[in-house]
């Protein structure tokens, strides 16, 4: 017969899984019911993003910080283009409010958009 130390180590084993996993399960639904909108990055906007996953894949937010100099640097060359710029800010919206996992998918999301297949 179990004892009841063994019965609140399984429910808080069980609590611990659904914390862990609903968060998780909430962001893919997110990313994959929303619908997205393909965009068509400048090279130097590609080359930007692809640094950005970088950054926000190792959740590093003092390399966010400098990557929004660069960016702000990167404002008064024409090879940036509109598009692109809103695109990048977005996502360091999403990994500035915390939400790492949300930002790194979107990269990719960007990334893979430049792909073209038949």
């Amino acid at each position: 017969m179990p004892t009841q130390e063994k019965k609140a180590g399984g429910i808080l084993t069980k609590r611990w899984f659904i914390a862990a996993v609903v968060p998780v399960v909430a962001i893919v639904l997110i990313v994959f019911l929303m619908p997205q909108r393909r965009v068509q990055l400048s090279d130097q906007g590609y080359d930007l993003t692809l640094a950005l996953y970088r950054v926000c894949n190792q959740q590093d937010s003092v390399s966010l910080a400098k990557f929004e100099g660069q960016l702000t640097e990167a404002g008064s060359s024409a090879a940036l283009s509109d598009e692109s710029r809103v695109v990048i800010t977005d996502i360091i919206a999403v990994a500035k409010s915390g939400r790492w996992m949300e930002a790194t998918v979107a990269c990719r999301a960007a990334l893979e958009n430049q792909v073209h297949r038949k």
